[in-house]
């Protein structure tokens, strides 16, 4: 029910000139709960479809970054292959490659996992992210659950970020190390 409804609804209710002061007090507070209440979920709304908005927008700026993490991750894997010939005099430099492997796969299993449970929030443009998994009805939630949802994702998304970025720097400073 909207703001203008809810108002409405009070005004037929509001009592007549026979009722006393404090009934009349009542229905005055009464109305402006409701008014301050729909003005609060208002911005908590306003508030999960800025915070959804900005983790699409850190996600489509990452997600073209998955391709460099596959071309890092196959030439660590080749070069991780043609280590393992001899594991005695590269010890150190396969436990290198293989910390570095795992990061980036953590990295992208991360990203993988963030875009499959992605939550909505009601008001949210569907058509450009509509390939991802909503495992929760955001609608049958109250507005501070989204906000706290929506709160989640960005910190996610923004840890899978710095995650990422790391994990693409340290792929290609052991393969810099490679040809040395």
């Amino acid at each position: 029910m909207n703001t203008i409804s809810r108002i409405i609804k009070i005004q037929s209710i509001v009592p007549n000139k026979k009722c006393g002061k404090s009934s009349a007090m009542f229905f005055a507070y009464a109305l402006l709960f409701i008014i301050a209440s729909c003005t609060s979920n208002d911005k908590s709304k306003e508030e999960a479809l800025s915070l959804y908005n900005e983790s699409m927008k850190l996600h489509d700026e990452i997600m073209p970054r998955m391709d460099d993490m596959f071309k890092l991750e196959t030439s660590l894997k080749s070069w991780n292959d043609s280590l393992a010939i001899d594991t005695v005099a590269n010890a150190n430099r396969l436990f290198e490659v293989k910390a570095g492997l795992s990061a980036l796969q953590k990295a992208g299993n991360d990203m993988m996992d963030w875009m499959h449970n992605i939550q909505d929030v009601p008001g949210a443009e569907e058509n450009k992210h509509s390939h991802h998994n909503r495992t929760t009805n955001t609608e049958t939630l109250t507005d501070e659950q989204v906000l706290k949802i929506q709160q989640d994702q960005k910190v996610s998304i923004e840890q899978i970020k710095t995650a990422m970025e790391a994990s693409i720097e340290q792929g290609k400073a052991l393969l810099t190390k490679k040809s040395i």
